[in-house]
């Protein structure tokens, strides 16, 4: 984890943030791990670790990070 976004987290729980905060931390992910996941064999994948982390593993973050970012909105709208 970076140290910034410690510092972030940190200072939303010193100011009694009033909502839920989760840092998602994802091995061998960069800039490129937000997003739905990418298949495989599209021209886009390799892409994916131009700026930071391996295809691989901004596929995986994406993957993980997606269904909870959907599961996150369905529960703070319905």
């Amino acid at each position: 984890m970076i140290a910034v976004e410690k510092i972030i987290v940190a200072r939303l729980k010193a100011r009694s943030f009033k909502h839920t905060v989760e840092l998602l931390a994802y091995p061998d992910a960069g800039h490129a791990c937000f997003g739905p996941p990418v298949p495989i064999d599209s021209e886009r994948y390799g892409s994916l670790g131009d700026i930071g982390g391996t295809p691989a593993g901004n596929n995986a973050a994406r993957a993980e990070s997606w269904a909870k970012l959907l599961a996150f909105l369905d529960a703070a709208l319905n």
